[in-house]
């Protein structure tokens, strides 16, 4: 048991001879306890309840991707279907990629648009063995906040973020920056959106392109090709074009939540329109909790007595605006 009575619990049963095994596999973390014996028998669930308690996720995405935002939902209660069916192939002895980071100075900004671009990159700089202090005078321009942190683990902090992380936001906010001397290396994905070269062909803006990896189907893995969990995610255009090609399928109930408006048009092009756009944490704690707000006010007769219920979004906090509202009693019998 791991986190034992907190809202990270979580438990794995097994008998001793694959306990270890079922712990690595498992990403089992301390604090943790073990239990032998007949006392393994009882229950050990948590009393705590948690926000999408009884909330049933189908993440789909990288194993890296999958695995953060799985942890991320269990801690809120949520039974997770892990789909990581995609796998990033990054690209060996790329000549273009290596000579654009040994002559890394001729640049102005470089443009990451993914954790998984990022990290590429460091791990790169760190093999040809190139001064970290020859960036000193090179910026960062990153879409989210997820790239921005891997590149602060290693000292370098973006100079561009967008405030929408979309290619097409990043894009403007580089034209916005940039003087007519500048130069770009954008260090991407094979299938990289053009929402962002677009921008940026439009601004007269000059860059290097340089596609790093690709994002195919892992076919080492087996899944159940059905899903019936009461949400599915999709991160990106590469996880929801491989779900459809190659043979999973969705049941009538299972509503989907997307991060981004390329990701929603993969979904348009398969004939899907009916999803929802937002952060996916939030989104889906926003459609439980408006679903237990009029439960609450159908089965509870203290609402009677409410003069007005007033509906209002969250301005300061744009993630959670998709579909989140808060229930403000404005006025009670007994409040």
């Amino acid at each position: 048991i791991s986190h034992g009575a907190s809202a990270k619990q979580k438990t794995i049963r097994s008998d001793l001879k694959n306990i270890a095994d079922e712990v690595k596999k498992h990403k089992i973390k301390t604090p943790a306890v073990i239990i032998i014996g007949e006392t393994a028998a009882f229950d050990f669930s948590t009393n705590i309840n948690r926000p999408l308690t009884g909330v049933s996720v189908s993440v789909t995405g990288t194993e890296k991707l999958v695995d953060k935002l799985s942890e991320q939902l269990y801690a809120l209660g949520a039974d997770i279907n892990k789909l990581d069916y995609l796998q990033i192939c990054e690209y060996g002895n790329n000549k273009i990629f290596y000579d654009s980071l040994l002559n890394i100075q001729k640049y102005s900004i470089i443009v990451l648009t993914s954790m998984n671009g990022a990290e590429i990159f460091l791990k790169h700089l760190k093999k040809l063995k190139i001064d970290i202090r020859k960036l000193g005078n090179v910026k960062f321009a990153v879409i989210g906040n997820g790239t921005g942190e891997i590149l602060e683990k290693a000292g370098i902090y973006p100079d561009i973020i967008p405030e929408i992380y979309t290619a097409k936001e990043l894009g403007k906010r580089i034209a916005e920056t940039v003087s007519e001397t500048d130069k770009l290396l954008i260090l991407r994905a094979e299938k990289g959106s053009s929402d962002l070269t677009d921008v940026l062909d439009k601004s007269g803006i000059i860059y290097d392109d340089i596609k790093i990896y690709d994002v195919k189907m892992n076919n080492k893995k087996e899944y159940d090709e059905k899903i019936n969990s009461n949400f599915i995610t999709f991160a990106s255009s590469s996880g929801v074009n491989a779900f459809f090609e190659n043979g999973f399928s969705l049941s009538d109930s299972t509503e989907i939540i997307c991060i981004g408006e390329v990701t929603s048009q993969a979904l348009i092009k398969k004939g899907i329109d009916k999803f929802y756009i937002s952060d996916i944490i939030f989104q889906i704690i926003s459609r439980r909790s408006q679903n237990q707000i009029i439960d609450f006010i159908n089965r509870f007769s203290i609402f009677n007595s409410v003069s007005r219920i007033k509906f209002y979004r969250i301005h300061s906090a744009p993630s959670l605006v998709m579909d989140s509202h808060i229930c403000q009693c404005i006025k009670c019998k007994n409040h």
